[in-house]
């Protein structure tokens, strides 16, 4: 069902129903707690704990103080509840103490309600005294369903397939996906932050050790220089990730920083080429890594049901940025299928790579001809004269300018469709400076090299007594056209390649958003 509403005029300007089907009974489908019996019904008693002293925690006004910790919390409408300035202060950083007691695990939980749809999400942000933030994501509320004529599954037909499972007569509860952000903007002991990823590796132990085992495991730490290699996958590969702070060591020497502690996995089994995929591009990975920018807010993109998908985080993270020692903010997210992005990834990889060598090769090919011509042109010893008209004979420079002037067309066209599938396919882009002068440049050299040949090529066919070239006289090419042509040819293509390199990146206009700072001092 599709309306079209015009908020100018607040009326309904188009109303579509492109499906039609039996009404759902409303028989069985009773789902208020206070309702049912058991074994669904209410048996348990509630229970209350208070306590005594008092209630553990101030508020003034957005700022909460709660044991070591102190954070301020808002609501936005659209990203729910925001954590900011959250900060872990430890007073005892520099002492060292064994601990030889068993303490109760006490938490102070920040929690948002919200009904979005037929749904009701409860978000948790679980502070704790040790410095560790709990993030949890709880769904309740009723199912998103749709009519079917069915009421068993037995009258499902062969390869039919009603994209859901029957829960009630002529009801079906639709397959759908469910994806939670969390944009986190770890500033640990200041901005000068990095992302490390410490790899878990298994080391043989050689033959000549005295020892009986056989090998051991140890990490290997990398800390990421870009944006690419940020990137991750979690499952693939064993492996802990933090945000550090390099410029600040505890008492032993170690980083102060974060650790991510991942939950479960799950992930898209949408096709990459699908469109809510391209849209939701940013569930390609778990985790990104990309540098702060106060536009950079909603991962996907501003409007995400109406976008192209031009302007979320997978299309920044293309710029590939540096992110080493820098103003980070962290991504997380539920994957996507492993297999489906990795082959389409590839796929998409390898026909790009074929349409380079394509250019590469006949913006090549166009140069050698070009230097070929330039030694094949007619020279004055082959002008004839009768007295009245002049005669020049064809020569080789003639075919090899024209197939030249193919190949130099061919390896434009195609660089100039890859540019404009990198960047200018929407009106959502902000085109790199560089990136259009490279663009320019290129058509540019190619207009001037395409005259060149064009005129040198057609001086070189057979210029007849009486009809000559121009005006009926014989013209013979200058030395060196066809050399500056073919230097023009591969000037044109290095621009193709350089223009591509520098494509353009997308225009968000977002407003500034709290950020979440989390120090440990």
């Amino acid at each position: 069902m599709t309306i079209i509403v015009n908020l100018d005029k607040m009326k309904v300007t188009e109303f579509k129903d492109r499906f039609k089907g039996p009404l759902p009974k409303a028989n069985g489908t009773e789902y208020r707690f206070s309702k049912l019996k058991p074994p669904f019904g209410p048996l348990l008693r509630n229970t209350v704990v208070l306590e005594r002293d008092s209630p553990g925690f101030k508020i003034d006004g957005h700022i909460v103080r709660w044991a070591n910790w102190e954070f301020h919390i808002s609501f936005d409408v659209r990203a729910g509840m925001v954590i900011s300035l959250a900060s872990i202060f430890d007073m005892d950083m520099n002492k060292y103490r064994q601990i030889t007691e068993v303490r109760p695990d006490i938490s102070r939980v920040a929690r948002m309600v919200t009904t979005v749809g037929n749904y009701d999400y409860v978000v948790d942000y679980e502070f704790k005294p040790s410095g560790a933030i709990k993030i949890g994501v709880g769904l309740t509320g009723v199912l998103a369903v749709k009519p079917v004529k069915y009421v068993h599954t037995s009258e499902i037909k062969d390869k039919e397939d009603i994209h859901g499972t029957i829960v009630a007569d002529n009801t079906v509860g639709v397959n759908h996906d469910h994806f939670v952000t969390f944009r986190l903007d770890l500033d640990i002991d200041g901005t000068d932050n990095s992302f490390v990823r410490n790899e878990l590796v298994t080391k043989r132990i050689p033959k000549y050790s005295k020892t009986r085992r056989k090998s051991y495991w140890t990490t290997r730490p990398k800390t990421a220089k870009t944006e690419a290699e940020a990137r991750v996958k979690l499952g693939l590969k064993a492996e802990e990730l933090l945000v550090v702070n390099p410029n600040s060591k505890t008492k032993h020497g170690n980083n102060i920083g974060y650790r991510l502690l991942p939950g479960s996995v799950s992930r898209s089994l949408l096709l990459q080429d699908d469109y809510p995929q391209i849209r939701g591009a940013f569930t390609n990975y778990n985790v990104w890594i990309t540098p702060y920018n106060r536009s950079e807010v909603w991962a996907g993109g501003l409007y995400t049901d109406r976008s192209q998908g031009d302007d979320t985080l997978a299309v920044w993270s293309q710029r590939n940025r540096e992110i080493e020692k820098r103003d980070i903010v962290m991504w997380d997210f539920k994957n996507k299928s492993m297999e489906v992005q990795e082959q389409d990834t590839r796929n998409r990889r390898t026909k790009f790579s074929i349409a380079f060598i394509f250019i590469f090769l006949f913006g090549l090919a166009a140069f050698f001809l070009c230097l070929v011509s330039e030694f094949q042109t007619a020279k004055g010893k082959d002008l004839k004269w009768d007295g009245e008209s002049c005669y020049l004979p064809e020569t080789h420079a003639f075919g090899l300018g024209t197939a030249a002037l193919i190949c130099l067309s061919v390896a434009q066209i195609i660089g100039n469709v890859l540019i404009c599938k990198g960047f200018l396919r929407t009106k959502k882009t902000e085109t790199t400076p560089f990136g259009v002068f490279l663009l320019l440049f290129s058509w540019v050299n190619f207009a001037v090299a395409v005259t060149l040949i064009s005129v040198g090529a057609s001086m070189n066919r057979e210029q007849r007594y009486g009809k000559g070239w121009l005006n009926r006289e014989c013209y013979l090419v200058k030395n060196g056209v066809f050399a500056v042509s073919g230097v023009l040819c591969v000037t044109t293509l290095a621009a193709i390649f350089g223009a591509f390199a520098f494509k353009g990146k997308p225009l968000v206009q977002v407003e500034t958003q709290n950020k979440i700072h989390t120090q440990n001092v």
